[in-house]
């Protein structure tokens, strides 16, 4: 059996594990290598990817009855270990993502207090003042 194939998209020969498996293709995998389908399916995606979110908007927004069924879902699933494992490990990547911007890790976590920061800003006006 032969172990190669060529692309009919980029024309190379590469090996047959270089194909994914389908049941109607020659040998049982696609005419098609990875690397192009991958390269076909982030192209295709990129298209379609800002109208599939406008129409789940306007899904969400418009249909009661799904965003019920949706609000049931993500509490229902909020409290299931894999619910839990995933709020984790996103808030975590959430702080990370804050620490390397140079952000505190949370918006509301502040270096000083808002009174903190008005009596040091009142002390610098007092100071420019005296100096004029």
């Amino acid at each position: 059996m032969n172990n190669s194939r060529v692309c009919c998209e980029c024309g190379k020969r590469k090996p047959i594990d270089g194909y994914y498996r389908h049941p109607n293709g020659r040998a049982g995998h696609a005419s098609v290598c990875k690397v192009c389908k991958r390269t076909y399916q982030r192209a295709a995606y990129a298209l379609k990817a800002p109208i599939e979110r406008v129409k789940a908007r306007v899904r969400y927004q418009t249909d009661a009855e799904y965003r019920r069924r949706r609000m049931e879902s993500a509490a229902r699933y909020s409290h299931t270990p894999q619910g839990r494992e995933s709020r984790r490990l996103t808030n975590r990547a959430y702080r990370a993502y804050r620490r390397a911007i140079g952000a505190p890790p949370f918006p509301s976590a502040r270096p000083e207090s808002i009174a903190a920061r008005r009596a040091r800003c009142e002390q610098q006006r007092v100071q420019e003042a005296s100096a004029s």
